[in-house]
């Protein structure tokens, strides 16, 4: 019996509006938003991708570093 109710449970919501329904619910297959064919870029997102491709080298590089200096020499 339990199993019954909580499958029965989606398909009662999922037919039930909400206030969300109302403000979120757009066209199926339209776009809202920007984007489209004008500007051909990306927006700028505030990242710095040369700092943070310096600091990934910088700490894959202090990490082989480390890990040579720990091994045992035979």
């Amino acid at each position: 019996m339990a199993v019954a109710l909580v499958a029965a449970s989606p398909a009662q919501a999922a037919g039930d509006p909400t206030a969300a329904d109302d403000q979120y619910a757009g066209v199926l297959g339209q776009q809202s938003g920007g984007g489209g064919a004008e500007g051909g870029t990306l927006p700028f997102t505030g990242a710095d991708l040369v700092l943070i491709l310096g600091v990934g080298t910088g700490l894959t590089a202090a990490g082989v570093a480390v890990r040579r200096a720990a091994r045992p020499d035979a």
